[in-house]
């Protein structure tokens, strides 16, 4: 699922992002299942904690009675807010997001950013210039999202502080199936990094088609 992002950050000082933009990205897109690399399924590939946790077994929570020596910074023995046990949970986002691609696109393009959003409404502003936006999440951890054109494609990258989690969208125009494909290249740091390709139909509008 595609998360929104509010938050700007700054310019990268002393890199030019100038890079020629595809326009033919810019529409509204269908997966097409048949087309596409095989996904795994939540019950194999994530295990039964795949709604709530992402593949990963929840943390157990922290001992208040934890021998002396043992025992967090926090009061009682409590790990700080930020704490390990929250790792799991703060990388979960790009994990999912990942596994679980969005089944219609729609991207609308300006001089400066792209706006993606998915079946559900929920969609980002990015601006294409290189500009890094950050948002905070579960354990007060900072998701770093950076979109620029590269050869025509459109990438965008996004990792969460503190993890070796990074998530890797590559959007790319096929002129000659006019197709859109998705590349998703993932890393969690624990196994070897992941890269599926998704290709989407281009939806007809009301106005294209035929009566």
């Amino acid at each position: 699922m595609l998360v929104a992002i509010l938050a700007l950050g700054c310019l990268v000082p002393g890199r030019s992002w100038a890079q020629k933009a595809e326009p033919r990205i810019a529409g509204h897109w269908k997966l097409n299942l048949q087309r596409s690399d095989k996904l795994q399924t939540a019950d194999q590939d994530l295990g039964p904690y795949a709604t709530q946790w992402g593949g990963q077994p929840p943390m157990p929570p922290a001992r208040d009675s934890a021998p002396e020596g043992e025992r967090g910074t926090g009061e009682s023995g409590r790990r700080p807010p930020g704490g390990m046990r929250f790792s799991g949970m703060s990388d979960m986002t790009l994990r999912m997001e990942a596994r679980r691609p969005p089944q219609e696109l729609t991207i609308e393009l300006t001089d400066s950013s792209a706006i993606i959003t998915d079946e559900n409404g929920l969609g980002q502003v990015l601006p294409t210039n290189g500009q890094k936006l950050e948002e905070i999440t579960a354990g007060s951890r900072k998701l770093k999202t950076q979109a620029r054109w590269k050869d025509g494609d459109l990438r965008v990258e996004k990792q969460v502080s503190g993890t070796d989690t990074k998530l890797r969208l590559t959007f790319r125009y096929d002129p000659v199936t006019t197709r859109l494909t998705l590349l998703v290249w993932l890393a969690t740091g624990r196994d070897l990094p992941s890269e599926v390709r998704l290709v989407y139909d281009r939806l007809e509008s009301e106005a294209d088609t035929p009566k």
